[in-house]
């Protein structure tokens, strides 16, 4: 989002993955590990959602933060008033479920939606 704040709508795909690995996906990772080798129970999604009403340019996909307004069903809100797609409905009102059913038993509330347990080895358990 900075770059494109600095008009660089465009970056190599090299540059793309280092900045994605080192800054989200490792941390991430490791993070989410260390809890379920803990027994903490551990959920992980990656987000790809690209919503005519949430994409910063064409064909920008999605970006960190982009799943929040599909989390609380505020997408339209944000985007200037565009509507939803019908998919992107259906996705939203899932999402909030699932977050609901996390809130509810944060230990088997997504177990119960059939989501995989984060294990150790960063599979399903």
């Amino acid at each position: 989002i900075s770059a494109y704040a600095q008009n660089i709508t465009t970056i190599s795909e090299k540059a793309w993955h280092l900045f994605n690995s080192a800054g989200i996906t490792c941390p991430n990772a490791r993070e989410a590990s260390y809890r379920a080798a803990m027994s903490v129970p551990t959920w992980r999604y990656i987000y790809f959602g690209e919503w005519p009403n949430s994409i910063l340019f064409p064909g920008s996909g999605s970006y960190h933060g982009s799943d929040v307004a599909q989390l609380f069903g505020t997408a339209e809100y944000v985007s200037n008033r565009t509507a939803n797609t019908d998919t992107e409905a259906k996705f939203s009102a899932y999402m909030m479920h699932a977050f609901a059913a996390f809130a509810a038993d944060p230990r088997k509330g997504l177990s119960k939606l059939g989501w995989p347990r984060y294990g150790t080895d960063g599979r399903g358990v």
